[in-house]
């Protein structure tokens, strides 16, 4: 799609950055939120999080696309810049946003907006399709 503007481009990240997602819906309730930290870890099953944090951490209640309201636990990811890359982002918008509509389609009453700034994984196109 030449006519949209490339605005994902990577920011710069020290090695002390973190990227946290925190918003909320046009009807003011919270969208989940996600942390995702730098680690030098090689491996998922090296990486960790001090717990600590997560006692501090409430659970997010909505209703969102649901038919009852639920809790839902903050989400952490891992890289070695502290931000997201576009595979990261899909996996956050698949495991964190799409959950929250399952009844989502393209018909009245159904279509859901999703808003984001220009990050990485913002603008592919198959993606966007897919979302």
């Amino acid at each position: 799609m030449p006519y949209l503007p490339n605005l994902g481009k990577v920011t710069i990240k020290n090695s002390e950055a973190m990227t946290m997602i925190a918003s909320s819906t046009a009807d003011d309730e919270p969208i989940l939120h996600h942390f995702q930290f730098h680690t030098h870890a090689q491996s998922v099953n090296t990486q960790s999080v001090n717990i600590n944090l997560v006692t501090f951490l409430p659970n997010i209640k909505g209703k969102f696309g649901l038919e009852e309201a639920k809790e839902w636990p903050v989400t952490f990811g891992f890289n070695a810049k502290g931000g997201m890359d576009n595979k990261q982002f899909k996996e956050y918008f698949k495991i964190n946003i799409a959950p929250l509509y399952p009844d989502a389609a393209d018909e009245h009453g159904k279509r859901v907006m999703v808003k984001v700034d220009s990050g990485p994984g913002r603008l592919e196109v198959d993606f966007l399709v897919e979302a």
